[in-house]
């Protein structure tokens, strides 16, 4: 009976610090898997928050090209405008010398 409790002591002696040692891992695998799973929830919704970037800036880049195609046209618009004011311009003075 003496020597089973001595034996227990020494096992016990040896498995209680493994013991000890196996739940602070296990308390620190659930403190890093808590942590996980926050930071996978914010890589999500900053990747959506990305894509939403993204779409945003491709509709400014659109939005910029088309009115970057309007102001040209609008510019040659003017500038055949003028020219036809200067052309009428000359055809009123021809006119009156007509006259």
């Amino acid at each position: 009976w003496v020597y089973a409790i001595v034996n227990y002591y020494g096992v016990a002696k040896t498995v209680d610090p493994k013991r000890k040692a196996v739940a602070a891992g296990e308390k620190a695998l659930r403190n890093a898997t808590k942590e996980l799973t926050k930071i996978q929830a914010e890589v999500q919704q900053l990747s959506a928050q990305l894509l939403e970037l993204k779409e945003k800036f491709e509709q400014g880049s659109n939005e910029e090209r088309e009115l970057g195609e309007k102001a040209e046209m609008m510019e040659r618009r003017l500038t055949a405008a003028s020219k036809l004011i200067v052309g009428l311009g000359s055809e009123r003075l021809r006119g009156a010398a007509d006259m």
